[in-house]
């Protein structure tokens, strides 16, 4: 099953690209959701986010997880995904102060969102049923051509460098008076 696992690079990578769009023009940039106190929870949601992504990409595509490992990895997409619930419904009040979600961005966030399911769900169901037993727990290598693995370990660590920049945001001194202007909508 292992052609599920190099397939599921091809929605994985395009999740990335558009999250990288979103992350870095819409939230940082444009909106600055880090800066202003009804987006600052929204911003912490990203946060997590940006964190629970790690060890799902380390042990289902820079490592061969079986057992408790495996598990860790389906634990950690699951919190995302309540993660991502969350977000949704905070979206709402954090962007009243931008006329709400502006259509493009609302866009990138389905397509990003819908690939990275399916990227996530296509690398879990490449395991075999018996990697799932919590007797056979290990870490092996990757069976993904080392182009791909390196390739995903220059994302894993855009991905780590993301969730640091967005903690350190997430603690940074704000002066929210200087942006307390509606930005126009996209």
């Amino acid at each position: 099953m292992d052609h599920l696992l190099l397939l599921s690079v091809v929605p994985l990578f395009g999740a990335f690209g558009l999250g990288a769009v979103d992350g870095l023009y819409f939230h940082l940039q444009r909106y600055r959701l880090f800066a202003h106190p009804e987006s600052r929870y929204e911003h912490w949601l990203h946060s997590i986010r940006a964190i629970l992504v790690l060890p799902a990409l380390g042990l289902l595509y820079l490592a061969s997880a079986s057992g408790w490992y495996l598990w860790a990895a389906a634990a950690c997409i699951a919190a995302d995904q309540v993660a991502l619930a969350l977000d949704l419904r905070a979206e709402a009040t954090s962007r009243r102060r931008f006329g709400g979600l502006s259509a493009a961005e609302y866009q990138i966030h389905v397509a990003a969102n819908g690939m990275h399911g399916i990227a996530l769900a296509l690398a879990l169901a490449s395991r075999p049923v018996s990697a799932w037993s919590l007797d056979l727990s290990g870490i092996a290598s990757s069976s993904l051509p080392t182009t791909v693995q390196v390739s995903l370990g220059i994302l894993w660590l855009a991905s780590a460098i993301a969730a640091v920049q967005h903690v350190v945001l997430g603690f940074a001194r704000r002066d929210d008076s200087a942006s307390s202007e509606p930005l126009e909508a996209v």
